[in-house]
């Protein structure tokens, strides 16, 4: 059977931190285009740039963004429209929620279906929610499905517009080759892994940990990850006197 043609919109090439992204880039069953550069993407991973990326080119869009109104259709829509056409895109998944927001037009003038997919901060910030709710209710008019990787976060699609019957739960799921390990525990150690920033909460790991050290000396901690907060934490640890016993690993390969 041929595999469906399906566009993939990503903020981003291949951000490390985004294995739920890549999974989709290459674990769907679908031959899958993958646009990406910006909420509204710029680039197509087989074409390049869906719209030319010179200075006056930019320089055009930008005059073009100021002068006319939200609902005027930009030429970097018309870019995507003709993209979904020529490549017989037949549905297109987009990632974050304000990705949808900023694609949903083009998809609708080309005439494919749209899912969405929500990640976080797209259903929940104040900020975001404030620029972009009155046209994610657009967006949810339009998608045939909107996906949340949460009750909590379904419950809220739901409150901000969505039709209940079009949102669908799906939890991002650990990689295949989690359910193949068989752990020894020859090791008294905790692994930790995520970017060092406030939604991750590191800090309270090392502090749980600290309460461990109490009954149990011999444990050991190690933190994959990087970020702006990673200093704070390193400096955490000397304070609660278990910099010994905590191993900062930096950012860690997929692959190890």
């Amino acid at each position: 059977m041929q595999k469906p043609i399906l566009a993939l919109f990503s903020p981003n090439e291949n951000r490390y931190t985004e294995t739920f992204v890549q999974a989709h880039r290459h674990l769907l069953n679908a031959d899958v285009r993958y646009l990406y550069g910006g909420w509204r993407p710029q680039f197509s991973e087989t074409r390049g740039p869906l719209v030319e990326q010179d200075f006056w080119s930019r320089t055009l869009r930008l005059i073009e963004k100021h002068l006319f109104p939200a609902t005027h259709f930009s030429t970097h829509e018309k870019a995507i429209v003709r993209f979904l056409k020529e490549e017989k895109v037949e549905v297109a998944l987009a990632e974050f929620g304000v990705t949808g927001a900023k694609v949903y037009r083009a998809c609708r003038e080309a005439g494919v279906p749209l899912i969405v997919h929500f990640h976080g901060f797209d259903a929940f910030m104040d900020v975001t929610l404030k620029e972009y709710g009155s046209i994610y209710r657009d967006m949810f008019s339009y998608a045939s499905f909107i996906v949340g990787v949460s009750r909590q976060m379904c419950a809220q699609l739901e409150q901000l517009g969505a039709p209940k019957e079009k949102i669908v739960h799906t939890a991002c799921g650990p990689a295949t080759a989690f359910f193949e390990i068989q752990p020894t525990f020859s090791e008294r150690t905790f692994i930790a892994v995520g970017r060092f920033v406030p939604k991750k909460a590191q800090h309270i790991s090392i502090q749980a940990f600290a309460r461990v050290v109490e009954r149990f000396p011999d444990m050991r901690l190690r933190l994959g990850g990087e970020g702006p907060l990673m200093e704070s934490c390193q400096n955490l640890a000397r304070e609660l006197g278990i910099a010994d016993k905590v191993e900062f690993a930096g950012p860690i390969p997929h692959e190890r």
